[in-house]
C-alpha cells in the first residue's frame, strides 16, 4: 500500500507554521521517559500508516526546533525555505558527489560555490571541497600542511612527527585531528590568548622558537575567525608574518566567523588578512542558516587536495572521459559523499549577496543591542568584551548565593520550560556564564527582550 505523501507534507506545513513560527523551542522531557514513549521491540515488526504518523508526530513534538526565533543555543539555527527545498531534492535524487557522471548539476554548483567563497576569502584561485563538518575541514588543512612538510609521510608514515600551534581558544577538533593523523595530541601546542580570546602572537613566535630549539619540526598554525565561545578573531596579518618567517602552513578556522566575509565592512576589519592564509574552513550551516551539514575546505594551493586525498584502487569509479576535470571524488577522503551543495546554492542565489550582507549586519547589531542591555542592567554582568556575534554574560546572584550554582540553575529552569534555548560555557577565569550566539536570523530584539524579562523574572521569584 502506497503511503500518503500529501498527509506527510501537511504535517510539515503545520510544523513550520505552528512550531517554528510560534511554538516552543523544545518540549523538554527526561531521557528515560522519552525512551518509554518510543516503545520497545514490537516497533520493529512493522507499522501501518497511522502508527507511522504517530511516530513522526512524536519526533516533531520532542525535537528541538532550531528554526524557532528563540533558539540561540548553538552556532547555527534559523530556517530558510530554499535550503529546505534543497534538502528535500537531495534526498529525492539520492546521489553521490564522487563524479560528474553521477552528479552532473551539483558538481558544477559545488565548484561555483568553492570559487565564490574562495574569492571572498581573497584567493585569486581556489581549490576546495565540501566536507562533513568544520572539524573535517580543519583535519584536511593539517593533512595538506603535513604533505608539504613531510611529503613521504603519506606513503611511509612519520619518521619524526611535527608540531602544530593553535590558540587556547581554538576548537577541540585540532586535537582530534592530531590523534587521527598520528601527530599525537601532545604535539598540539597551545598558544596563549588575551582575556577576550585573541591569539597572543608574541607567545606564538616564542613557542615556535622553543620547539625548534627542542629539535621538533613546526609545520602548521591554526588561527580562528570566530572562536566557539567568545566569537573572537585572531590577528591574521601578524600570524601570516610569523608563518612566513618559519615556513609554516597558515590555516584559518572560519567555521563560525567565516560568514562575516559576506559583509564588506567585516571583510576589511575582523577578517583582514584572510587572503594571506594557505587554507580556510567555512561552515555555511552556521551564520548562513543552511541546514547541516554545509562545510567547506578552501585552499589557494591548486591541486594539493588531489595529491593529499587520493589513495589508489579507484579505477572502478574514476574514468578517463571528457568531464574528468569535474570529478571531485579524488579530492575527498570519502567515497560516497552527500549532495550538500544544492541547498546552499539555491539559498544564496535566492537571497543574493546584498541580503546576506544585510543579515550579517543584523546579527552583529543584535549582539551589540544585547551587550548594551546587559551593561546597563544592574542584575546582569558582561563576562567578556563582545567582538562580533556572541555575547557572554551572567546574572548577579542575591547576596550569599554562589554565582556558579545560581546561574546553572537559572539556565536549567529556562531549558525545561522550553520557550527559549540558550547555552552556557565555563572556564577557570569566569566560572559559569551564559553564551548568547546570534546565528539565527529569525531572532529579533523583541525576542531578546522577552528572554531577558523571563530570565530576570526568575531571579525575583527565587
Amino acid at each position: 500500500m502506497e503511503l500518503n505523501n500529501k498527509r506527510f507534507f501537511d504535517v510539515i506545513e503545520e510544523y513550520i507554521s505552528q512550531r517554528i513560527k510560534t511554538g516552543n523551542v523544545v518540549d523538554y522531557i527526561p531521557a528515560q521517559q522519552l525512551e518509554q514513549l518510543l516503545g520497545s521491540e514490537e516497533v520493529w515488526q512493522g507499522l501501518n500508516e497511522d502508527e507511522l504518523f504517530k511516530s513522526i508526530e512524536l519526533f516533531l513534538k520532542y525535537a528541538v526546533s532550531t528554526g524557532n526565533s528563540n533558539f540561540n543555543n548553538q552556532l547555527y539555527g534559523g530556517f530558510q525555505m530554499p535550503a529546505f527545498w534543497g534538502e528535500v531534492l537531495t534526498a529525492l535524487t539520492n546521489t553521490s558527489m564522487a563524479t560528474y557522471e553521477i552528479a552532473p548539476v551539483t558538481s558544477i554548483m559545488e565548484r561555483q560555490l568553492v570559487d565564490k567563497m574562495g574569492s571572498l576569502v581573497g584567493y585569486s584561485k581556489t581549490d576546495g571541497i565540501m566536507v562533513t563538518g568544520g572539524s573535517n575541514a580543519n583535519m584536511l588543512a593539517m593533512m595538506c600542511a603535513r604533505l608539504r612538510m613531510f611529503p613521504n609521510a603519506k606513503t611511509e608514515g612519520y619518521k619524526k612527527p611535527g608540531v602544530i600551534f593553535v590558540s587556547k581558544e581554538c576548537h577541540y577538533s585540532y586535537s582530534k585531528a592530531a590523534n587521527i593523523l598520528g601527530i599525537g595530541t601532545n604535539n598540539v601546542i597551545q598558544v596563549e590568548s588575551s582575556k577576550d580570546g585573541v591569539m597572543d602572537t608574541n607567545d606564538l613566535d616564542h613557542k615556535i622558537q622553543k620547539s625548534i630549539q627542542e629539535g621538533k619540526i613546526p609545520f602548521f598554525i591554526g588561527a580562528t575567525a570566530g572562536t566557539t565561545v567568545k566569537a573572537a578573531f585572531d590577528p591574521f596579518e601578524e600570524i601570516s608574518r610569523i608563518s612566513e618567517k618559519y615556513n609554516l602552513w597558515f590555516h584559518i578556522d572560519g567555521a563560525y566567523g567565516g560568514s562575516l566575509l559576506l559583509n564588506e565592512k567585516y571583510r576589511n576589519t575582523l577578517l583582514k588578512g584572510s587572503e594571506l592564509s594557505d587554507s580556510f574552513t567555512w561552515d555555511a550551516h552556521k551564520l548562513m542558516n543552511i541546514p547541516m551539514i554545509a562545510s567547506f575546505f578552501l585552499t589557494k594551493h591548486i591541486g594539493i587536495l588531489n595529491e593529499n586525498s587520493s589513495g589508489g584502487g579507484d579505477a572502478y569509479i574514476f574514468h578517463d572521459y571528457e568531464n574528468i576535470d569535474y570529478d571531485s571524488g579524488k579530492k575527498s577522503l570519502q567515497c560516497g559523499r552527500r549532495v550538500d551543495a544544492l541547498k546552499l546554492w539555491l539559498t544564496w542565489k535566492y537571497n543574493g549577496d546584498q541580503k546576506y550582507s544585510n543579515l550579517i549586519e543584523q546579527q552583529v547589531n543584535l549582539a551589540k543591542f544585547c551587550e548594551s542591555y546587559i551593561n546597563e542592567h544592574p542584575k546582569l554582568a558582561l563576562t567578556y568584551k563582545r567582538q562580533s556575534t556572541n555575547v557572554c554574560f551572567s546574572v548577579n546572584p542575591p547576596e550569599g548565593i554562589e554565582r556558579y550554582k545560581f546561574n546553572y540553575e537559572l539556565r536549567e529552569s529556562i531549558v525545561k520550560e522550553g520557550k527559549f534555548l540558550i547555552n552556557y560555557a565555563k572556564d577557570e577565569q569566569s566560572g559559569l556564564f551564559f553564551r548568547l550566539s546570534f546565528a539565527n536570523y529569525r531572532t529579533t530584539k523583541e525576542d531578546m527582550l522577552n528572554f531577558f524579562d523571563t530570565l530576570l523574572s526568575k531571579t525575583e521569584k527565587d
